[in-house]
């Protein structure tokens, strides 16, 4: 069933807007909107928080030393994930061997990259991509490899399994 309270798409209203850069000065103009169109914020000065200070109260403890940041909260039993970069500027992966990092102490999971979902250099022309099962390396760096251990990162980049050619 239709609802006749909903207005055609291309339905618009005259809508005043605020125009310019605030330290510069500011004027109100006149534009068509979509009829659905949420209204516009008003001045920053009518605004409780934008372009308002915002108050640190662990700013002091940071800067000291003393804060405690996300990465500084050990909980019992939790994993640290690597992620295994390309070595080379460009190349292929044709296949990877996951057993020796597999066997390494402390691994609790290695999850080789399958799919490159964004973060990497793709071909202006999706049809000349060659199809792969891993992606193609496009930068040294680019995540090839991910692994989880039961130890900090410094320890793993310490021991960590070499990669071989």
């Amino acid at each position: 069933m239709a609802d006749d309270t909903k207005q055609p798409p291309s339905a618009t209203k005259t809508a005043s807007v605020l125009f310019g850069i605030p330290q510069l000065g500011l004027t109100h103009v006149d534009r068509q909107v979509p009829v659905d169109e949420p209204p516009p914020m008003p001045e920053n000065a009518a605004l409780k928080y934008v372009g308002k200070p915002t108050v640190r109260y662990d700013g002091a403890a940071k800067v000291s030393g003393r804060g405690k940041y996300t990465a500084d909260v050990h909980l019992p039993g939790m994993l640290y994930a690597y992620i295994l970069g390309a070595e080379i500027p460009h190349g292929r992966v044709v296949s990877v061997d996951t057993s020796a990092a597999e066997r390494f102490p402390g691994v609790k999971a290695v999850h080789v990259i399958e799919h490159d979902y964004g973060g990497s250099a793709e071909l202006r022309d999706p049809k000349q991509e060659v199809s792969s099962r891993y992606p193609i390396v496009r930068y040294a760096g680019q995540p090839v490899e991910e692994h989880c251990k039961d130890q900090h990162r410094q320890k793993w980049l310490q021991d960590r399994p070499q990669t071989t050619e």
